[in-house]
């Protein structure tokens, strides 16, 4: 598994020369992946803005009775719930800000230390690949 990184440009306003470019981070996987945290680096003086995570099936799981859940570590469905998630639909998207999800994102998250994104996979699946994306502002 690898998380690619792309180097772009950023939007400058005239005034102050600082960044108006919002990253997407993303954490590709599949029914049997071991690695599945997607890490923001983040402090006081690097705070991060975290206004949304989305999570879509590529292929569709299957096999045992597969169940997703994306949390922050303390949370295993702290940013979208498995009842969101339609595990057997290839193309489904699901959003931390939709109204049954992510109490804590609603307004987005303002992080001053880590942060991260893990995803649960459970029910056994044997077949199956989704994508998590991350999008976020960097204020330093």
């Amino acid at each position: 598994m690898s998380v690619p990184y792309v180097q772009r440009e950023a939007f400058r306003a005239p005034d102050n020369g600082k960044s108006y470019l919002a990253e997407v981070l993303r954490l590709d996987y599949t029914f049997d992946s071991t690695e599945l945290t997607l890490n923001i680096p983040a402090d006081a003086t690097h705070p991060v803005l975290l206004f949304d995570i989305a999570h879509i099936v590529r292929v569709l799981f299957s096999g045992g009775t597969p169940s997703i859940d994306v949390g922050d570590g303390s949370d295993p469905d702290g940013y979208i719930d498995t009842l969101s998630i339609t595990e057997g639909d290839a193309g489904d998207l699901a959003y931390a800000r939709d109204k049954d999800n992510s109490e804590a994102l609603s307004k987005g998250a303002y992080l001053t230390t880590n942060g991260k994104i893990v995803v649960t996979v459970g029910g056994s699946p044997t077949a199956g690949e989704a994508t998590v994306l991350a999008f976020l502002y960097r204020l330093a």
